[in-house]
């Protein structure tokens, strides 16, 4: 059977087949994604949605440590020390395999989430009292809101 492969965020028909155990066989017609580089179809589409599942769950336990660190070392080594894994982790981009991929991923959601907490803190101390809640609410929200948006075009 034919298979549907996303690339580029638009559905585009490929040159695949889908054996009867599951496994992939043929090519792509276009390159440029994870999954084509991967070949995330039949059997394997599920690990699509890990892709950024896995770089959440690295978040969500990088903004956590990031707070007590930087209580214990300090904020500016704290962005320091998680700038530097965001280094570490942008190294998906030359994964040899998924399973170096996700642990690439994970690595830079930890670094995101880590950056972000301590990113807000360190701008709101530079702030004012008087700018505080605006500079907080459109520096970090807005400017996210704003970059999503942008994307998107």
């Amino acid at each position: 059977r034919r298979a549907t492969c996303w690339l580029k965020n638009a559905e585009v028909e490929c040159n695949t087949q889908c054996g009867l155990d599951g496994t992939f066989e043929g090519t792509f017609a276009h390159g440029g994604s994870v999954a084509a580089e991967f070949e995330l179809v039949c059997a394997r589409t599920i690990y699509r949605g890990w892709l950024g599942s896995l770089f959440f769950v690295g978040f969500g336990f990088g903004s956590l440590f990031a707070g007590s660190m930087a209580g214990r070392v300090g904020r500016k080594k704290t962005m320091q020390a998680f700038t530097v894994l965001m280094l570490i982790g942008s190294l998906s981009c030359v994964a040899p395999s998924l399973e170096v991929y996700f642990l690439f991923r994970i690595i830079a959601g930890f670094a995101a989430g880590g950056n972000i907490v301590v990113g807000f803190v360190l701008m709101l101390e530079f702030t004012g009292k008087a700018h505080r809640g605006w500079v907080g609410g459109l520096g970090m929200n807005g400017l996210w809101a704003l970059g999503g948006a942008l994307v998107a075009l």
